[in-house]
């Protein structure tokens, strides 16, 4: 019943396998400018690494933009921040092994929340005629910038169910001509920004007077 070892021969198992996919879950977290992403945990035994990438359009792969690189398999999570409100975002995680081969995950498309836009500034008005004003503003820096819609009124409470004037679609057409005007009355104006979230958000300008000359018929 004696026995007796050999010599010990050691041998590498080539790494062929590519790690498996984690699940990437609906994000937990959304403001106008950070969204929290959270993922299922890799059980391979050669990980190294979650990369998470990022587009605008979908179909996302390790082609786009690298978020971010985890090397600690247990934290599987992770914030993004400095994001643009009121746009869509797509990521997906791969895992990386310790052979380079990676696998990647699901796909999440994810929509920051929309802000209003800031409110721009309307100008007195100008060139006042007894039938006519030339109106202007400054120009939207809303990274969704839909248009401009110019309201009138008779009354100073300018609001979205006043007269339209004039509605803008071009950011960079910050002036208008309203004609046909009465003589020797007075008139109100505002300026609201539409953005193109998928409920529009429409911030109003400060309220202007303008009285046309000549007698009021």
């Amino acid at each position: 019943g004696l026995e007796t070892g050999s010599n010990v021969v050691s041998s590498a198992v080539p790494n062929v396998r590519p790690p498996a996919a984690v699940t990437l879950n609906e994000a937990d977290g959304v403001s106008f400018t950070r969204v929290t992403l959270d993922w299922s945990r890799s059980a391979d035994l050669d990980f190294a690494a979650y990369r998470v990438y990022r587009n605008l359009t979908g179909a996302v792969d390790a082609s786009d933009e690298l978020v971010a690189e985890i090397t600690d398999r247990e934290t599987h999570f992770l914030v993004d921040d400095g994001l643009t409100e009121n746009t869509e975002y797509f990521y997906r995680v791969y895992v990386r092994d310790t052979a380079g081969f990676t696998t990647p995950s699901n796909e999440r498309g994810i929509r920051t929340r929309n802000q209003a836009p800031a409110a721009v500034t309307l100008n007195s008005g100008g060139s006042v005629t007894a039938s006519g004003v030339t109106l202007s503003w400054s120009a939207s820096n809303a990274a969704d910038f839909k248009g401009y819609r110019l309201f009138r009124s008779q009354s100073s409470g300018v609001t979205t169910g006043s007269t339209l004037v004039v509605e803008i679609n071009n950011r960079s057409d910050t002036s208008f001509r309203d004609l046909g005007l009465t003589a020797g009355t007075t008139y109100f104006y505002r300026v609201f920004v539409d953005d193109d979230g998928p409920e529009s958000i429409a911030t109003g300008s400060n309220t202007i007077s303008v009285t046309t000359s000549g007698t009021a018929p």
